[in-house]
């Protein structure tokens, strides 16, 4: 057989006339997307034609006369009508398109990369605020590129450019193709876990669109997004913007412009560096001009040239302030021990053997006291005990009434008191007419040491105390009268308490308006933190402003306060009383809480604090600051107002009744915590 030698052009033809004489090959429709779209000044239109699998190249001839859209766009569906044949020059085979028809506006991929930018931008992904900065002076760039591309090459010699001492590590990946995209999805993770690394630069030279899917497939965007360390999007491209491009921290227009956004100039850098210098020498040059000025200047004020006599007035001070408060402290001990012994000379009074002394007896029937006469009978055997014995004896006849009645009008008769008793009163309310109320609390506690239990006697007391100011023994003996006295009327009971309220009325005025000015703990406190460069201003304003308060000037007593702008804790404590005394709560309110801030432990601030946000009606401020208080100081007093505002403001007797409790675990004896206490239970529902 003879052999046959053709050329390649020869060999060509023949297979596009083999294949234009197929029928099959001739006239037919074909569907895909139009991709690398060429208008030639010919008039000739070059495409391709994709779809998911596959692509073929087309071509139309002198479109300008054909029924072909002179608009179309990379992803446009369409459907042609043509024939297949070869071009014979490269012996590739094409599409002869006769007719095109647009299907719709986008492919199918990207129908499907629109709506995957829909939902990335929906989660947030594409914000802003959630993108990485990128490093300022990197050591390590990754790179995840071919290692054959130019990418590489550009991305490397610009940055070796830039910054000599820059390191490199490249990841190599297929950026195109099948396979393309786990080659870059493992290169991100990759990099990421090499601590070395700074930034990442993934991406890859220019292309078609085809070229360059691999970066809009959701993989490799989760991929940028989960990245750990900051990276960049570098595909070499300009007119469509890919989905890396919108999820990367920073978008780069080319490989080469990505090497220059991560990596910075050296002489750029080091220019900035001695630039900073300059100025921070020149700062320190001029810092250090202006302390040495202000040194000089030291030299000569007064502080300085007489510190020696300050510190020499200053500690004759302190012992004055000493001395001051050792007088008030036995004074203050010296009033809390008459005190107690007036409490015991009460508990004395309600002591049932000193009930039998005075002629009281107590009655059993089977062991139990007889507090009802109709529990007794007629035949019935009682037990009757007096301070020296007992007897038994055989219930015959109730004859109480009488006897009552005739010992009543027996005391009518010979008076109500004992002459001895009867001399006291008598001197008492000669020396009442004279108002020598200091001569009557003498008269009062030689007949208190004979006569501890008679109302009559510590009735009088109370009063006289009153009138000589001394109302926390007032208010004490008042209380305990409610107990000591078994015989008063509900007028009496009435007249006590109305006294007792109107007594701690005073005493809280005379404890507010006589701290300011008494309190030594205060002075010592500013004596204590006062510095000594402000110290003369504080102390003159101080001075001055307690003259007026005590004055009860309120309002230039305030302004006087507020002229304090150092913060000395005796000026801000009179500025909130002051404003508290003049209805201005709110000023009150940040004076105090402006102590508590500087202080934390001046306990006082809290419970005046407290005070005014009770006044304000914010409770729950109030209760805030008030139970700090407590914390330090168990008062029963404050104790009681914590309680109420639980029980008016915010209707909460359970509440009440937790800091009754407490209340009740430090004065057990309180006869009002326990009354208040019974209510809070009755409301409760709860029986004792």
């Amino acid at each position: 057989m003879r052999d046959r030698i053709y050329t390649v052009y020869e060999l060509n033809c023949m297979v596009k006339e083999y294949l234009e004489d197929i029928p099959v090959f001739k006239d037919f429709f074909l569907t895909g997307e139009v991709s690398n779209i060429t208008y030639y000044k010919s008039g000739h239109l070059y495409f391709t034609l994709k779809d998911e699998k596959a692509s073929v190249k087309c071509v139309a001839f002198y479109y300008k006369y054909k029924k072909i859209p002179e608009d179309l766009k990379e992803g446009d569906s369409v459907k042609i009508f043509g024939q297949v044949t070869l071009y014979e020059n490269t012996g590739n085979y094409q599409i002869l398109v006769s007719h095109l028809q647009k299907e719709q506006s986008l492919g199918k991929l990207f129908e499907e990369l629109e709506k995957l930018k829909k939902e990335l931008s929906a989660k947030g992904y594409f914000d802003e605020s959630r993108k990485k900065r990128l490093p300022l002076l990197p050591k390590t760039v990754g790179i995840v590129t071919s290692p054959t591309g130019a990418a590489i090459k550009d991305i490397m010699s610009t940055g070796k450019e830039r910054f000599p001492n820059i390191n490199f590590i490249l990841y190599p990946a297929k950026v195109q193709g099948e396979g393309s995209i786990k080659d870059i999805v493992e290169g991100i993770r990759v990099l990421n876990e090499i601590p070395e690394v700074d930034v990442i630069i993934a991406g890859r030279g220019g292309g078609s669109i085809e070229d360059l899917w691999s970066f809009n497939s959701k993989e490799v965007a989760y991929a940028f997004l989960d990245s750990k360390k900051p990276i960049v999007s570098a595909v070499g491209h300009e007119i469509d913007v890919l989905l890396t491009d919108f999820i990367a921290d920073a978008r780069a227009a080319t490989p080469t412009h990505a090497s220059e956004m991560v990596i910075p100039r050296k002489e750029k850098l080091l220019e900035e560096l001695y630039n900073k210098s300059d100025k921070i020498k020149k700062m320190m040059e001029n810092r250090l001009k202006n302390e040495k000025n202000k040194l000089n200047t030291l030299k000569n004020t007064h502080v300085i040239k007489n510190f020696s006599s300050i510190i020499e007035e200053k500690n004759r001070d302190l012992v004055i302030l000493e001395e001051k408060m050792n007088y008030l402290v036995n004074n203050l001990l010296d009033k809390k021990s008459h005190l107690l012994e007036l409490k015991r000379h009460r508990l004395l009074g309600v002591n049932p053997k000193e009930v039998l002394k005075r002629g009281y007896t107590i009655t059993l029937k089977n062991g139990k006291v007889v507090k009802d006469k109709n529990t007794i009978n007629n035949g019935d055997e009682i037990e009757s005990y007096f301070y020296n014995g007992a007897v038994k004896s055989i219930v015959k006849e109730w004859i109480m009434k009488k006897i009552l009645i005739w010992g009543f009008a027996f005391l009518l008769s010979v008076g109500a008191y004992g002459k001895e008793l009867n001399e006291y009163l008598g001197k008492v309310q000669t020396l009442e007419k004279s108002k020598k109320y200091k001569e009557i609390d003498t008269v009062l506690e030689e007949a208190i040491n004979e006569y501890s239990q008679e109302s009559i006697i510590l009735k009088l007391q109370a009063k006289n105390l009153i009138n000589l100011g001394r109302y926390e023994e007032a208010y004490g003996i008042l209380e305990n009268l409610i107990i000591v006295d078994g015989v008063y009327t509900k007028n009496d009971k009435e007249l006590y308490e109305i006294q007792i309220e109107n007594i701690k009325k005073m005493q809280l005025k005379k404890i507010t308006m006589e701290d300011i000015d008494l309190n030594d703990e205060l002075k010592a406190y500013a004596y204590a933190y006062e510095s000594f460069d402000s110290l003369t201003d504080s102390s003159e304003i101080f001075k001055k402003g307690n003259e007026l308060f005590k004055a009860k000037d309120y309002k230039a007593a305030l302004k006087i306060y507020e002229m304090d702008k150092s913060g000395d804790i005796r000026n801000l404590f009179g500025a909130g009383l002051t404003s508290k005394f003049l209805g201005k709560l709110p000023e009150s309110i940040i004076y105090f809480n402006q102590i508590i801030e500087k202080d934390p432990t001046f306990t006082r601030a809290y419970k005046e604090v407290a005070m005014a946000y009770q006044a304000n009606k914010e409770y729950d401020k109030a209760i805030e600051n008030f139970k700090r208080y407590l914390l330090e100081v168990p008062e029963e007093r404050t104790y009681i107002v914590v309680a109420n505002i639980y029980i008016g403001s915010f209707k909460d007797n359970k509440k009440a009744k937790e800091i009754l409790l407490e209340a009740q675990e430090f004065f057990p004896q309180s006869k009002e915590v326990g009354d208040l206490l019974k209510n809070v239970n009755k409301k409760l529902g709860i029986n004792e």
